[in-house]
Parts: C-alpha cells; sequence; structure tokens
C-alpha cells in the first residue's frame, strides 16, 4: 500500500508541475494572497486535527485486534484439555471466523457476526456434554470457566473493533477539508506569475497539501501500512493456531500483500461481485 501512495504523490506531483508552466496567474494580489493565508492556515489546522484522529484510531484498532487474537488463541489452546477432538472444532471455527473476516472489507466487520456466534455457542454448549466430567474434574471446570471468561471478553473486544471500523470520516468534513484544498490551488495557480520561484512554491504547496489529504484517506480506510499491521500478525496468527495463513486473491494482486517465498499459503478467490461469496475457492499455493 505504500507504493500505493508514493505513486499517487509522484502522479499529482507530476501534473501540478505540468499545470504550474502551462497554467500561468496573473501574479501576486492582495485579497487572493490573503484569501490563500486564511485557507492554509484553516487547511492545516483541520488536517492537522484529522491526521492526529486517524491515527489514534488505527492504532487503537491495531491494538483491539492483537488482543482478540491472543483470546482466541488462548481458547484454541486451552481446549486440547477436553481431548483432540474439542480442539479441533474449536480450531475450525476460529478458523471460519477469521476467514470470514478476511472475506469481507474492514467497513462490513459485522458480516461475519454469525460465524463468531456460532464458536461462542459451541463454547457454551461445552459445558453441557462435559457436564459430569466438569463436576468430577476441578482442572476440567477452571479450564471451562477461563474459556468462558476468555470467549466474554473476546466478544466485547469484537464491539469495539465495530465501532472503530464504522468510525470514518463524515462527509462534511471531507467537503471542508477539499473545499479549502481547493481555495489554496486556485490561489496559488492565481498568484503563479511563471517565474521560477513562483512556479516551485505552486508545485510545493500543491503537492505537499495534497500528500496530506492522501495519508488522511489512506488512515481513514485503514490501509495505512497494511502488511504491517493486518496482514503479517494474521499470517503469524493462523501458524500459532496450527493453521496455514489464509489470504485473498485479489489483495495479493493489488499488491496489498506479499506473499513470503517459500512460505504456504490458502487463498481465496471469488468469482462473483463483493460480496457475495458464492463460489469461493481456495487453492494452496507457495510464495
Amino acid at each position: 500500500m505504500r507504493s500505493h501512495i508514493t505513486q499517487q504523490i509522484i502522479f499529482f506531483f507530476i501534473l501540478f508541475s505540468i499545470a504550474s508552466v502551462y497554467i500561468p496567474g496573473k501574479g501576486p494580489d492582495a485579497l487572493i494572497v490573503a484569501l490563500l493565508s486564511v485557507a492554509t492556515f484553516l487547511f492545516g489546522i483541520l488536517g492537522a486535527y484529522i491526521l492526529q484522529n486517524r491515527q489514534t484510531r488505527l492504532d487503537n484498532l491495531r491494538i483491539t485486534l492483537r488482543q482478540f487474537d491472543a483470546l482466541c488463541i488462548n481458547i484454541y489452546h486451552m481446549s486440547s484439555i477436553f481431548g483432540k477432538s474439542v480442539q479441533k472444532r474449536a480450531q475450525t471455527l476460529i478458523a471460519n471466523y477469521y476467514d470470514s473476516t478476511i472475506d469481507h472489507m474492514a467497513k462490513d466487520f459485522s458480516m461475519s457476526n454469525r460465524q463468531f456466534i456460532e464458536l461462542y455457542q459451541y463454547v457454551v454448549d461445552l459445558q453441557n456434554k462435559k457436564m459430569k466430567e466438569l463436576n468430577q474434574n476441578p482442572v476440567l471446570l477452571y479450564a471451562f470457566d477461563n474459556i468462558m471468561d476468555t470467549i466474554n471478553e473476546a466478544n466485547k473486544n469484537r464491539k469495539s473493533i465495530e465501532y472503530m471500523v464504522r468510525d470514518t470520516m463524515l462527509r462534511f468534513e471531507w467537503f471542508i477539508l477539499l473545499s479549502l484544498y481547493a481555495v489554496i490551488i486556485v490561489c496559488v495557480f492565481e498568484i503563479n506569475d511563471n517565474s521560477i520561484t513562483s512556479i516551485g512554491i505552486t508545485i510545493l504547496v500543491s503537492t505537499v497539501n495534497m500528500a496530506l489529504i492522501i495519508i488522511i484517506r489512506s488512515l481513514d480506510e485503514m490501509m495505512w501500512k497494511e502488511e504491517k499491521w493486518t496482514w503479517e500478525p494474521l499470517t503469524q496468527f493462523y501458524e500459532e493456531i496450527d493453521l496455514t495463513p489464509y489470504v485473498p486473491e485479489p489483495c495479493v494482486r493489488e499488491g496489498r500483500l506479499i506473499l513470503k517465498k517459500g512460505k504456504k499459503y490458502r487463498v481465496a478467490e471469488y468469482p462473483r461481485p463483493y460480496p457475495d461469496m458464492t463460489g469461493k475457492t481456495v487453492k494452496m499455493i507457495v510464495g
């Protein structure tokens, strides 16, 4: 994703470079300069606030996701005390849930609720199935109580994640930010007298402010440093529950995820338009 952001910034740098040469303005004007100063000041304050807000949200989301991973890993390993069949079923249900969250976009995180409820219900039903053993074995009872506490905590984390992924920027925030940027662009091009200094300032102001907007957008869509905070931890998670990592083919194709050489992956392909998962196939490949 970092390369995509860089490519976008380079594209706008080239675009503004060409435009600043071939679209000269009338030169400095007191009213335009004053308007540019006000717009730049407001854009800087609003942009900095939004940038910090989006970064904080993403940091909190990262922490909560990794806590959720730890809780699920704990459920998987603690379930082994009830036997291999129970642990295998827990592993399958956990994997089904994670596979589903990966299949869907981040904004549709709640569409995987059914898979989590199946895992939750399995743990609850385990008490009825193992009631006799639990009453006779304090160790099993202690383990089951820990599993229940863990999955209840995981459910709370899941709800926090749902809130955070839905906490995107409002339309009026984008409108204000882009309107201020538009004013800045009009002003810098209007006072561009086609001198080398003026062209340089026009390119610099236009490109830097656009770069800020691009970064804010990537943070808001939770795609900033996506490989580091999403795909690498997920790969590690699958390995810690003794499964081959699961990845979506579109992310690999778009360069959002780079497969490590020599590592096995389960790659999901979707023949139908999102969010229709009908006909989904999973292939085992080696990076």
